[in-house]
């Protein structure tokens, strides 16, 4: 039987009972009931990668301090895995947005409002951004060169645009049938043949149509409109292409 001194008794938490068997006297230790329970509770929070105290308080603190950073990383893979929400609807065509600024900026296409005035020569855009790029026009600055004609170009998206006409990149791709465009906004209205969408509303009739160019052609039969006049006989027409027709047709059989 091994036997503990007095002092090994205080550090170790074990208390001492003397006991007889018989005539010879037994030294049995015997553990405290909070030694006991500190040791298991040691031993379970090392198998669930926790740190306990003997102070049950404490440990309910660590434990939920714990949790919360469990339940905070699997929010944050709950956030990067759920798509992004769109509360923000389109009453005329039905398009969701992100940001209630980007509904704002595509009502524009709708009512062809154009808040930002050019000082210099009065012309109107829609986005500031298009307006800082039209002022490059009245610096008559053109930073922009093509390596392979020379040419020169006032704004960044116009040079890059023709670059492509020499290499023949075409690098917007219609994922639906593949058929790619130089330009991006020539990708997009393009889509809009698969959807079926025409977000250009004539406020007169109602009618829509696929891009601003189309609508724009349309309301000239509404204001009678004919900006296109013929050189030769001074007619006029409200699309170019009529013009062109129209020059065909008499002219050219006038000049044979």
């Amino acid at each position: 039987m091994v036997t503990l001194t007095d002092e090994e008794s205080v550090h170790s938490g074990q208390t001492c009972a003397k006991e007889s068997v018989g005539n010879m006297p037994v030294l049995s230790v015997v553990v405290s009931e909070a030694q006991s329970n500190l040791q298991l509770i040691s031993h379970n929070s090392n198998n669930a990668g926790l740190t306990r105290t003997a102070d049950p308080v404490i440990d309910k603190m660590h434990h939920k301090t714990k949790m919360n950073k469990i339940n905070n990383a699997n929010l944050s893979d709950m956030q990067r895995n759920t798509c992004t929400v769109k509360n923000f609807k389109c009453e005329i065509c039905g398009k969701d947005f992100k940001y209630m600024s980007l509904l704002r900026r595509h009502m524009t296409t709708h009512t062809d409002e154009k808040p930002y005035s050019c000082k210099t020569c009065g012309r109107d855009f829609r986005e500031s951004s298009s307006l800082k790029q039209h002022m490059q026009v009245h610096t008559g600055e053109k930073k922009y060169t093509c390596k392979t004609c020379e040419k020169k170009f006032k704004l960044n998206c116009n040079f890059k645009r023709h670059v492509r006409v020499h290499t023949g990149e075409k690098p917007y791709v219609c994922l639906t049938c593949g058929k790619s465009f130089v330009e991006t906004s020539r990708l997009k209205r393009h889509m809009r043949v698969h959807t079926g969408e025409k977000p250009y509303v004539c406020m007169t009739c109602g009618k829509s149509f696929i891009d601003m160019s189309t609508l724009k052609r349309h309301m000239k039969v509404h204001t009678g409109e004919k900006p296109f006049t013929c050189k030769a006989c001074g007619n006029n027409f409200r699309r170019n292409d009529e013009l062109l027709i129209h020059m065909r047709r008499i002219h050219a059989a006038e000049k044979a």
